[in-house]
């Protein structure tokens, strides 16, 4: 039977999950690992104590390019034999782009319902799964950074940009008059991957990022009509953002943050309240805490070893940091975050709600 993710949350939970573990098969739920430099998907070099990851290398081998980047429809194409339903993540940037459908999507530790007319933006690194009660259609494009933007640093992309400001909520619903050029541009995308010449790479760059500055674009006049502000793309507290979701758990140090950002400690925790309303280190923090959660709910490694490989010195240490966060002990939040996943796979669409941890 195919396993469906649900919302993770448990800060908040006004009741016990009635439901127990054991009608959720984490064993096959948490899917393998295929490692990134496997020279063939078949050899199946698998673990069951991470979360899955599916590597650019796969959707190569699987269309016989070796490219950085791919596209395809969404309806034709389910990853790797429904793959969707699995919470797994990418090394690459992944926009999709739905036009008929609707049903659930779990990314990290949130949930949301999608509908025609939605987009969804992620960076490498964040956890997703799908979950479809009506058939989704639509058009997936898959990339690595340096293939979009050749010489441009990461910080500093059109990519990163938009994950800095759909980082809360990853999906972006266009109204129904941008719709339409939405799926034409797709399309052209699609054709022209499909073509051959030397010129190939060049026109789909370029129609790759007619698109990720149209969905900027739209962005932008969401945030204002809600009155929100849009983090600007080159700004030091977007730069740190950045830096901190590539680098922790190897980097967990303010200072070595300045450092690599060219500033003072004093001016980054300076222009990271002003902007966000915190300090420097709860944003290293909180994506520590982040990556502690997403283990403990989708891998079966022990706390200790989640504890080793978020380079703590030792499990205590890690129990007290997630603790004084969470306010349960880490092996409490795995088991109340699983009932609660397994209580919540019996609800309907309809009732759906977005669940904050």
């Amino acid at each position: 039977m195919r396993q469906k993710c649900q919302i993770v949350g448990m800060t908040g939970l006004k009741r016990e999950a009635a439901v127990t573990a054991s009608r959720c098969n984490w064993t096959r739920m948490a899917p393998k690992l295929l490692a990134v430099d496997s020279p063939e998907v078949g050899n199946d070099p698998m673990r069951r104590d991470t979360i899955a990851s599916y590597p650019l290398i796969i959707y190569q081998l699987k269309n016989r390019k070796n490219r950085a980047f791919f596209t395809h429809r969404y309806d034709e194409n389910d990853d790797l034999g429904g793959s969707r339903g699995v919470p797994h993540r990418h090394d690459f940037f992944e926009l999709i782009w739905l036009t008929e459908g609707a049903g659930r999507l779990t990314c990290d530790l949130k949930t949301w319902t999608f509908e025609p007319g939605t987009l969804f933006f992620a960076a490498p690194g964040r956890t997703h799964c799908w979950q479809s009660t009506a058939t989704a259609r639509g058009y997936v494009f898959g990339f690595k950074n340096e293939y979009l933007q050749p010489g441009v640093s990461d910080p500093g992309s059109i990519a990163w940009h938009l994950e800095l400001n759909l980082s809360e909520k990853p999906l972006l619903t266009l109204a129904p008059e941008h719709r339409e050029e939405m799926t034409q541009l797709f399309s052209t995308l699609a054709r022209e991957a499909d073509r051959q010449g030397s010129a190939q790479d060049c026109v789909v760059r370029n129609y790759g990022l007619i698109i990720l500055t149209k969905v900027r674009q739209w962005l932008e006049l969401a945030a204002t009509g809600a009155g929100r502000q849009v983090t600007a793309q080159h700004s030091l507290v977007g730069r740190f953002r950045q830096c901190v979701a590539e680098n922790v758990p190897k980097i967990v140090k303010v200072g070595d943050y300045a450092k690599l950002l060219r500033t003072s400690r004093s001016q980054l925790n300076r222009k990271v309240n002003e902007q966000i309303g915190t300090t420097a280190s709860r944003v290293i923090h909180d994506r520590l805490l982040l990556e502690a959660q997403r283990l403990l709910l989708h891998s079966e490694s022990t706390v200790s070893e989640i504890a080793y490989s978020l380079h703590f010195v030792d499990p205590s240490y890690f129990g007290r940091f997630f603790r004084r966060r969470q306010g349960v002990t880490p092996a409490e939040y795995r088991r109340r975050a699983r009932n609660h996943v397994a209580e919540l796979q019996a609800i309907d669409v309809a009732d759906a709600f977005t669940a904050e941890i």
